[in-house]
């Protein structure tokens, strides 16, 4: 990959696409948000071409509040016209293409996690499988891995995936895996329906990209297409923690395999939020133990950062141990925090 020289206006780098590396408190909401301004500026895009994906609906906010700031100063007419989650893109583009998935009108999200697994265990019942292939099948949907898995396969799971999506689908459900695999299946299958939402997307910005799973990859190939150029991702290899879920740093790692030659990549070595003692030791385990990491800058810190307490291991017994200790010390912190902003009448 071609290596960016000034991070601190990664921004500005154009065409992509572009991996920016942010470690914990480098400014990635900083860097999204100027992108946008930047191709506003530079009249690269309008709104309507521009789309902001953020891992988290609170993650989209933040964006919105943020594009409003003074040194941004965007008016909501100039904001993207897509800043959502990669969830509720996908459920926008099924909802624009009914017909594509056999959905009716008027559809359903199953989100009861509980209810979930119920439907799950009734399908391995009805498929004539064991009831306890309900749990690798769910693992497969939440990873995203049906998106590569052939529709004719023999696998037990899959004969469970099936009999548990006939069962949604009577009931005018989806559930949040399909959200994703469902976009999948309208942009592939259909190239009229893909061509317009690339339009949506000629400048695809993501957050968190390390989080994503299979299934939201390919979303994110799908959208970026024919517009790679306008491609701008920041995430962080380090900070992978979703790996239940299909999320794994190979999408950082592979991004020039995945999106060309001419893909750049920019690390972020200044930190504005994460204290110099926390931030050294989090480097110093995962050189240890992940020693495939992508190499990162020697960090730097802002004067801005005035806590600065070092890093205390603790060796406990048990993983509810672990968890009574850091509930305790969490209820002290806020219920000092309220304290210091209560007002006395």
């Amino acid at each position: 990959m071609i290596e960016i020289q000034d991070t601190t206006n990664a921004f500005k780098v154009f065409p992509g696409p572009i991996l920016l590396l942010a470690g914990p408190g480098t400014g990635k909401t900083f860097q999204l948000a100027h992108r946008v301004k930047y191709l506003m500026e530079k009249n690269f895009a309008t709104p309507d071409e521009i789309c902001v994906i953020t891992f988290t609906n609170e993650a989209a906010r933040n964006m919105r509040e943020r594009l409003k700031e003074p040194d941004i100063g965007l008016e909501p007419e100039q904001y993207p016209s897509i800043i959502s989650t990669m969830h509720s893109l996908g459920n926008a583009i099924i909802g624009n293409a009914l017909d594509r998935v056999n959905l009716p009108q008027e559809y359903s999200i199953l989100t009861n996690r509980h209810i979930r697994n119920l439907v799950l265990q009734d399908a391995s019942y009805l498929a004539l499988r064991d009831r306890t292939l309900w749990k690798p099948t769910d693992d497969c949907r939440r990873c995203g891995n049906c998106v590569i898995i052939p529709k004719n396969i023999a696998e037990d799971k899959c004969q469970v995936c099936a009999k548990y999506i006939e069962i949604l689908r009577k009931c005018s459900y989806i559930d949040y895996d399909d959200q994703i695999m469902l976009a999948c299946q309208i942009l592939e299958h259909n190239p009229d329906i893909a061509i317009r939402w690339q339009l949506k997307t000629k400048h695809l910005l993501v957050d968190e990209y390390q989080d994503i799973n299979y299934a939201q990859f390919r979303l994110i190939q799908l959208l970026s297409h024919e517009h790679k150029n306008g491609l701008f991702v920041v995430g962080d290899d380090d900070q992978s923690i979703y790996s239940f879920r299909g999320g794994s740093p190979d999408f950082i790692r592979q991004f020039d395999k995945h999106f060309g030659e001419n893909s750049r990549i920019g690390r972020l070595s200044m930190s504005w939020r994460c204290p110099e003692h926390i931030l050294k030791a989090g480097r110093s385990i995962i050189s240890y133990y992940y020693p495939g990491s992508i190499p990162k800058p020697t960090p730097t810190f802002s004067d801005k950062i005035k806590e600065n307490h070092k890093v205390v291991f603790l060796d406990v017994p048990s993983e509810q141990t672990e968890a009574s200790i850091i509930t305790t010390k969490v209820q002290s912190y806020l219920k000092n925090l309220f304290f210091q902003n209560s007002f006395v009448y």
